[in-house]
């Protein structure tokens, strides 16, 4: 019997409202196992006395108590324990029907918020009564909820018949409480398959008259806790990156739409200006390179594409996984494995793409290149515009089509648009003894593109 209502009165606050399922640990602060004395619920400042023909069995009954014995309670340490894990303040024997109430404390996001029912206006109070209205889709639990008048503050009387516990029977409970100082405090009488008598609602109701509230606080004003204020932190810097994220995608979009046309502009342009020599570059021959793009070539340009041009991607699909997960664990919802599960493996396959980007676009990269003709490049750079054959079709190219330019230890990468980029070795420029080749190169190259070269 004690078990099955314990189990009962946790479905019951679930199916009212979701503030009774945030529990914190109470203790009693006196002894209260004799009719006519009283106890008092730690931090709430309600005192109760024990009504006539009624025992207390609280959080403070010593453990040599009668009581421990007449209730056939064989370790009253692992009750005591129970009681705290089931955030049972007190458990009230006697009542007709060997019915027991559990005295129970709360506090929640939504009492935190309400606070005291005494600041409601009569408009809320109907809300909050209503919303105390037990019921399920299903149809198989049911009730009411009225409101029962005491002089300090008003308790609310939650009756509930389900039938969701037992098979072809109908079960009865009923729950008395009120909300103050942002707690909530219950008494819960579950009666199993009979009605709840006049008798046992008495006892009950004399609970309830006997409540006295020492003190009523002020809602204090809102204020975070340091857990709170770094998720809420973490919130914050995550909607930001998200929100820059968005707009700096829409800004570049729009910027590539332009220079694309621009581009295109140009081009037509530059190739009326070729007319009748296609073939013969604009002034004097001041380059020759020759550059071949094996896949050694190719494997290093994979790494430096990976983890210098396009790095912000991976790190920020990595820091976004860490965040969530953060936020997951501190908002005490860790039970749910699998989404933790979930979310490492989304950061794992996150760093993973990482790593591996680089090896992945060499693979590309190597595809490419394999079905060309040749992988041997040879640029010839003149004063106004360039020459690239050797990998396909020989063909001349302005300047300004160059659209970015990036030095690594070895090479010049030039690139013309998103997809593609051609290779310059460093140490492979013809007509020069040393290394002035690439130096005298860079300083061109500066000459040319201006803001591209970097």
């Amino acid at each position: 019997m004690k078990t099955y209502n314990r189990r009962t009165a946790k479905r019951v606050l679930a199916v009212l409202f979701a503030v009774l399922t945030a529990a914190s640990l109470f203790c009693v602060t006196a002894s209260a196992e004799d009719p006519g004395e009283s106890f008092t619920v730690y931090e709430t400042e309600m005192t109760v006395t024990v009504p006539e023909g009624v025992k207390a069995l609280t959080m403070s009954t010593k453990f040599d108590d009668p009581l421990w014995q007449e209730l056939n309670v064989l370790s009253p340490y692992d009750k005591a324990t129970e009681m705290i894990d089931s955030n049972i303040a007190a458990e009230i024997y006697g009542l007709p029907g060997d019915a027991v109430v559990t005295v129970s404390a709360n506090e929640t996001e939504m009492s935190k918020s309400i606070y005291n029912l005494n600041f409601l206006t009569d408009e809320q109070l109907e809300e909050f009564r209503l919303g105390l209205v037990p019921f399920t889709a299903d149809g198989e639990t049911g009730g009411t909820a009225e409101w029962y008048e005491h002089e300090q503050i008003p308790f609310f009387c939650v009756n509930i018949q389900s039938s969701a516990l037992e098979e072809n029977a109908t079960v009865y409970e009923r729950i008395y409480g009120t909300l103050f100082n942002g707690k909530i405090i219950t008494f819960d009488l579950y009666n199993g398959k009979e009605p709840i008598s006049e008798e046992a609602d008495a006892v009950l109701r004399a609970f309830i008259d006997s409540a006295e509230i020492a003190a009523f606080y002020e809602k204090p004003a809102f204020s975070l806790d340091p857990t709170q204020l770094m998720t809420v932190s973490v919130l914050g810097l995550l909607f930001v990156l998200l929100v820059a994220f968005i707009i700096a995608n829409i800004v570049v979009a729009k910027k590539q739409k332009k220079d694309k046309k621009k581009m295109a502009d140009k081009l037509a342009a530059y190739h009326l200006s070729k007319k009748g020599r296609e073939n013969e570059g604009d002034g004097d021959l001041r380059f020759m390179n020759e550059t071949v793009h094996s896949n050694e070539a190719i494997q290093v340009f994979g790494k430096y594409q990976a983890f210098h041009r396009n790095l912000f991607m991976p790190v920020f699909t990595v820091l976004l996984a860490v965040v969530v997960i953060f936020i997951v664990t501190r908002a005490g919802i860790s039970d749910n494995w699998w989404m933790i599960v979930a979310l490492l493996g989304f950061a794992a396959f996150s760093v993973y793409r990482s790593l591996t980007a680089g090896t992945a676009i060499a693979k590309t990269l190597e595809r490419v290149y394999g079905s060309m003709r040749s992988r041997k490049a040879t640029y010839y750079f003149y004063d106004n515009d360039f020459r690239i054959s050797g990998l396909q079709a020989s063909s001349l190219h302005p300047y300004f089509q160059i659209t970015d330019v990036a030095e690594t230890k070895e090479y010049f990468y030039l690139y013309m648009g998103d997809n593609t980029t051609y290779f310059v070795k460093k140490d492979k420029f013809m007509g020069f003894a040393d290394d002035s080749g690439a130096e005298k190169f860079r300083t061109f190259l500066k000459e040319k593109l201006a803001e591209q070269a970097k």
